[in-house]
C-alpha cells in the first residue's frame, strides 16, 4: 500500500535480471531490455541509477554485492542464441509456428510439426529450461530422424503439466522426464505450471540419464529395452537431431546448451 516500505532484491548476471519484491519472485532470469538501444540487451556493466519521476520517493538500506566473474561455461555451445532461429529448422510445421522472443524459444502449439536442430548429435549433455502453462504438453526429441514420428523413430523426453486434472490417469511413462513410452521417472520432482524448470539430458551410447530440477530421475541402459524396438525403433539409434515438440499448447524453452561427449 501507499506509504509503506517495500523491499527489492535485484540480481544482475550479464544482461539477465532476476527480481524479488518483498521476498516474492516476480522476474525470473530474463534478458533486460536496453532503454537506450531497444534492439540490444542491457549492457553487462554500467552505472546504477535511481529515477526521480515527478513525485516524492524514498530509498533506504541500499546494499551492493558484486558477483565474481563467471567461470568458463561447462557447455560447448548454446543451441539457441536467444534472438532468432539460427541453428533450427521447422519440420512439418508452418512458417512462424515457432519464434524467438526476449531470450525464449516458444510456440503457441498451433500449425503442427516440430522444430529441429540443423545438425545431428550422437553423445552429449543437453541442458535447457522449460515452462509449461496449465494443461501444457511438449517434449524434447533426441537422436531423432527427420522422417517418421520423432517420439518413436527417435526418443522423446516428456515435458508436461504433471498436475493437470486431465492428465491424472496417464501411465507413469507419460509424465515429465520419462523416456516416453519406455521408462518412467523414478520420482516426481516437477513444479506446478507456469514455473521455469531445468532439465539435463545425458546420452552416452546406450546410457541415458535425466536430471530434472537438480534430481536424477532416469538412469537407463537402452540395451535393457530392446524388446520394445518394434514400437520404438529409435531405441537403437545412436545419433540424430534434437527437437522440441509442439503439442496443441503454448510451450517456452530457454538457455538451451549442449556439450558433446568425445570418446
Amino acid at each position: 500500500p501507499v506509504g509503506e516500505w517495500n523491499r527489492f532484491h535485484i540480481i544482475m548476471i550479464g544482461s539477465k535480471v532476476t527480481v524479488y519484491l518483498n521476498d516474492k519472485l516476480v522476474v525470473d532470469d530474463v534478458i533486460m531490455e536496453n532503454y537506450w538501444e531497444r534492439d540490444k540487451p542491457l549492457y553487462s556493466s554500467d552505472a546504477i541509477e535511481l529515477q526521480a519521476h515527478h513525485s516524492p520517493l524514498y530509498f533506504k538500506n541500499i546494499y551492493l554485492k558484486e558477483l565474481p566473474e563467471e567461470e568458463e561455461p561447462a557447455f560447448d555451445a548454446e543451441l539457441f542464441n536467444g534472438t532468432d532461429l539460427t541453428g533450427w529448422e521447422l519440420v512439418g510445421a508452418e512458417e512462424g509456428s515457432w519464434r524467438a522472443e526476449k531470450g525464449i524459444l516458444l510456440t503457441e502449439g498451433e500449425r503442427g510439426g516440430w522444430i529441429s536442430t540443423t545438425r545431428e548429435f550422437a553423445d552429449f549433455e543437453l541442458e535447457l529450461e522449460f515452462r509449461v502453462p496449465s494443461g501444457g504438453n511438449s517434449g524434447v526429441f533426441i537422436r531423432a530422424p527427420r522422417k517418421g514420428n520423432p517420439a518413436y523413430a527417435g526418443m522423446e523426453i516428456q515435458v508436461l503439466d504433471d498436475y493437470a486434472d486431465k492428465y491424472a490417469d496417464l501411465n507413469s511413462w507419460q509424465y515429465t522426464g520419462s523416456i516416453y513410452g519406455v521408462q518412467a521417472p523414478s520420482k516426481r520432482v516437477t513444479r506446478k505450471s507456469d514455473q521455469w524448470q531445468k532439465m539435463k539430458i545425458i546420452c552416452d551410447g546406450p546410457h541415458v540419464q535425466i536430471i530434472l530440477n537438480g534430481e536424477g530421475i532416469i538412469d537407463a541402459n537402452l540395451i535393457d529395452y530392446m524388446s520394445q524396438t518394434s514400437s520404438h525403433p529409435g531405441l537403437k539409434r545412436r545419433k540424430g537431431f534434437i527437437g522440441l515438440q509442439s503439442h496443441s499448447s503454448k510451450i517456452e524453452y530457454r538457455n538451451i546448451k549442449i556439450k558433446e561427449i568425445e570418446h
